[in-house]
């Protein structure tokens, strides 16, 4: 492949559709054509036969098609069929193609055609095949004064079965929905794509800025778009059937009383709840929304400085309620010595600390938390981590010995049917906080001397 700068992608379904064409057919395409420093990569999103039908080809992400952050450009093209074109003819120039189809039995007309206005000859892609798959053969005649014609080395597709187990099939048809699109939440998004998920629901109102780039899963080609559109974009590249609803919405913000609403009626709607923000305000709303309705729920956070992290997680009827896993958690963090650093917190960019960290040590804990959320998602009893709470070290600091010391955090009781929670200091504190917010919001500008 070194050599080949002109390169064609075909999935199972390209073929698939183009081993069902007619013999003797000659059918139009739609393509996307990626160009970089050296190579020029082409795909086939649609074919549309003599009949008018119009087939698109599922396997392609539809992120190719629909919106691409690089160099890329839409084209279009023709497909010929026929079994009289001649296997490994030498075709090295647009007269040897015009000369082959007209040979092959097929009208030459709108091949060869200049743009309008222009002197230069329209760009088309033209396939050519004959019965068998491996006969085909596809080019390219580029935009330019003299028609140059290109021919591509085609990459037929690979099996991905091998690559993912195949309790794969079952994750691809559950709705997993993440509060938080920061450094833990994008990465976690994509992770659970390419392990199968195909459906999410993206809750954040922030967007996208330069400093984040040093631990988000983005890069600079979504800088300055919302971070629940630029992760939805980059999931539909990462494989085709991706699904994705977005809520640009901050959860125990001041928002809309009816946007909270609606958001928190969107999760309730998921199989799987994730809070990636490490807020405790978020963190109440969304066990509220998983005891409620009975829907698993993960959570996960890095400690300031990365020496470590925390991953956590609420099962119905597995593992005691969200609140009572919390509560846990607390109960065994008073025996510790006081940790080092506060945890850290991204959700408020504009009112926490700057997280420093590793995107590496993000990574980590993100990594981790994903496995937490595919075993609790296909609902494996007994599941493979048998603690619903793991702190996860990634250095020699605080409680952790060596690198990689992971440390367990039982939880017992607090069932899913109680009708009442116990409230903590912490639950208490938060209240307060939003009332006084509250408060704050319903002062009078000037204040009225008279009252």
């Amino acid at each position: 492949m070194r050599s080949e700068a002109y390169r064609f992608v075909a999935t199972n379904m390209l073929l698939h559709a183009l081993h069902a064409l007619p013999q003797q057919s000659r059918s139009t395409l739609k393509t996307h054509v990626i160009l970089n420093e050296t190579v020029r990569v082409a795909f086939v999103s649609e074919i549309s036969t003599s009949d008018s039908s119009v087939q698109v080809i599922a396997d392609l992400p539809s992120g190719i098609s629909i919106y691409l952050p690089l160099f890329a450009w839409k084209g279009e093209g023709w497909i010929f069929k026929s079994d009289a074109i001649g296997n490994g003819a030498s075709i090295v120039s647009v007269d040897d193609l015009l000369r082959i189809l007209s040979e092959s039995g097929f009208h030459i007309d709108n091949i060869l055609v200049k743009e309008e206005g222009s002197s230069k000859y329209k760009e088309n892609t033209i396939i050519l095949m004959e019965s068998e798959l491996t006969s085909l053969r596809v080019f390219s005649i580029e935009v330019s004064e003299q028609p140059v014609l290109r021919e591509y080395r085609v990459i037929m597709p690979s099996g991905t079965g091998a690559r993912l187990p195949v309790e794969c099939e079952r994750i691809s048809r559950v709705r997993v929905g993440i509060v938080g699109m920061g450094s833990i939440g994008s990465k976690v998004a994509i992770s659970l794509a390419r392990s199968g998920v195909r459906r999410f629901l993206l809750v954040d109102d922030d967007y996208l800025v330069p400093g984040n780039l040093v631990r988000h899963e983005l890069s600079w080609a979504f800088v300055g778009v919302h971070k629940v559109h630029a992760v939805r974009d980059a999931l539909k590249l990462v494989a085709a059937g991706v699904d994705v609803d977005v809520k640009n919405h901050r959860i125990a913000g001041q928002e809309s009383a009816l946007n909270e609403a609606a958001a928190l009626k969107d999760l309730a709607n998921c199989d799987l709840l994730i809070d990636a923000t490490a807020n405790p305000e978020v963190f109440l709303r969304m066990a509220a929304i998983a005891k409620t309705n009975k829907k698993p729920l993960c959570w996960g956070e890095l400690f300031a400085s990365g020496y470590g992290g925390l991953i956590a997680r609420a099962r119905p009827d597995l593992d005691p309620n969200p609140l009572a896993v919390r509560s846990a958690i607390h109960t065994h963090l008073a025996t510790l010595p006081p940790a080092p650093f506060k945890q850290a917190v991204e959700y408020d960019v504009e009112q926490e600390r700057p997280l420093i960290a590793y995107d590496s040590d993000v990574g980590l804990i993100a990594a981790s938390l994903t496995r937490f959320a595919i075993d609790a998602v296909l609902q494996r009893n007994p599941s493979q981590f048998p603690y619903p709470v793991y702190l996860i070290g990634l250095r020699r600091e605080w409680i952790f010995e060596q690198p990689f010391d992971t440390q367990p955090i039982n939880a017992l009781g607090g069932g899913w049917d109680d009708a009442a929670e116990p409230v903590t200091d912490d639950d208490r504190l938060v209240a307060l906080k939003e009332l006084l917010e509250l408060y704050v919001e319903k002062q009078p500008a000037q204040p009225n001397p008279a009252t």
